[in-house]
């Protein structure tokens, strides 16, 4: 749960008379918190502090209590931040929302601090997903074989600077 004067409360559902964990997550509101859906551990909190945080929900003290550590914390640009959300299929990437309507995208793989922390906790399919996008990435230039199907655009070479025109449509009689 987030609040107003920037903390969130972390409950156990099953539990609610007692928050597990409770960190002061922004120095103004605290707008909205998204976990990652391949990193439980991994929590994102946005505030109307312009900043956007990567909190490690796990991390315990010395005597065993909960206490979330922030990894990073990063400026997304877009001022007050009201909205974040983890992209379903990779790990890594949220989008942030903010005051000035537009969406902000952020691989926090790049960052290396995010990356390293994290790294031990993922699932080995999802490292394996990884290293096929990250191949098939590197790939991208490579001819691709087509299915046969017209996809109503004519193929042109891509080298001159030209996109793909539509195909002119034939008169049927």
């Amino acid at each position: 749960m987030t609040t107003e004067s920037g903390i969130v409360y972390g409950f156990d559902t099953r539990q609610f008379s007692k928050p597990v964990f409770e960190l002061i997550a922004h120095k103004k509101a605290c707008s909205n918190a998204a976990f990652s859906p391949h990193l439980p551990t991994m929590l994102a909190t946005v505030g109307t502090d312009h900043m956007c945080k990567i909190w490690d929900i796990a991390n315990t003290n010395e005597s065993g209590t909960l206490e979330p550590k922030c990894i990073l914390a990063k400026d997304m640009k877009q001022a007050e931040l009201f909205a974040v959300q983890f992209y379903e299929d990779i790990p890594w990437v949220l989008a942030t929302g903010g005051s000035k309507g537009e969406l902000a995208i952020w691989d926090t793989e790049e960052d290396k601090q995010v990356f390293e922390h994290f790294k031990p906790t993922l699932d080995k399919s999802i490292i394996s997903q990884k290293k096929k996008a990250d191949k098939g990435l590197e790939n991208a230039d490579e001819p691709v074989e087509e299915d046969g199907q017209s996809s109503g655009f004519e193929d042109v070479d891509s080298s001159d600077g030209e996109e793909k025109k539509p195909k002119k449509s034939k008169k049927q009689k």
